[in-house]
């Protein structure tokens, strides 16, 4: 992962908090996302992404586990939800590290 993946996706904001003892305003900073969870949740998937029509299984396991057997379940679901995620995720990897290489 990219030493830059982790710093703030948008600029800093501070935010002003009323202690519950004392009098005094306490200001925080306030980072919100990072940019690597700005880009994973902004990847966008299609259905050439699905096991059933372009990623394989074994690629599919080796992100989520063995898929669950039976029909669609709560289960398999969840299965699905956890490789999807971590394909996101490996695609914003890579795109902060196409965006540092261009630097």
């Amino acid at each position: 992962m990219s030493k830059n993946a982790n710093e703030p996706a948008f600029p800093a904001d501070w935010k002003d908090f009323q202690p519950t003892t004392g009098d005094q305003v306490v200001r925080e900073q306030f980072f919100g996302l990072t940019k690597r969870e700005y880009f994973a949740g902004k990847e966008t998937l299609s259905d050439l992404d699905h096991p059933e029509a372009g990623i394989t299984m074994t690629c599919c396991a080796s992100l989520a586990g063995p898929r669950p057997q039976g029909d669609w379940s709560v289960e398999h679901l969840k299965w699905e939800a956890k490789w999807r995620a971590a394909l996101k995720v490996i695609r914003a990897d890579a795109l902060i590290a196409a965006l540092e290489e261009k630097k």
